[in-house]
């Protein structure tokens, strides 16, 4: 099985591309502690997976590349790294690192030479705000 990211209109001929990368690479706990059985990435919040929010928010905003790292436990994230189809590469980096900071070094041959915009999977924020950021970025 094969999933799309549907619904979308992308720009793949943009003036200024980004390169996107997500650090979905934690472990957890506290998820676990309460009873959730599903890797955070893959949690959803209004009907949507985490990850493929971040995914589909990417490509609203002019995505060149998507790249993520999980750590090695996550075999759920992994299968559905598998099955997702992007219109841009999807880098997927599997590495159990000790912190947020080596995961971005883990990722940091993939942002090479353009601007990009790293974050974590969990990050709270409006479509709207965030693609202001990026075209603020971008000037």
């Amino acid at each position: 099985m094969v999933r799309h990211i549907s619904g979308l209109t992308i720009n793949l001929k943009a003036k200024y591309r980004m390169k996107y990368a997500v650090i979905a690479a934690g472990q957890g706990s506290r998820l676990v502690s309460e009873g959730i059985s599903v890797s955070k990435p893959l949690i959803r919040l209004n009907g949507e997976m985490m990850i493929e929010r971040l995914f589909r928010v990417f490509l609203a905003n002019d995505a060149e590349s998507v790249s993520v790292i999980t750590n090695e436990e996550m075999t759920d994230v992994h299968q559905f790294l598998k099955q997702i189809k992007l219109p841009v590469p999807l880098n997927v980096v599997i590495k159990t690192t000790p912190d947020s900071l080596h995961s971005f070094y883990e990722l940091s041959h993939f942002l090479q030479g353009e601007k990009f915009c790293l974050t974590t999977v969990d990050t709270i924020f409006t479509e709207k705000e965030f693609s202001s950021y990026i075209r603020a970025f971008k000037e």
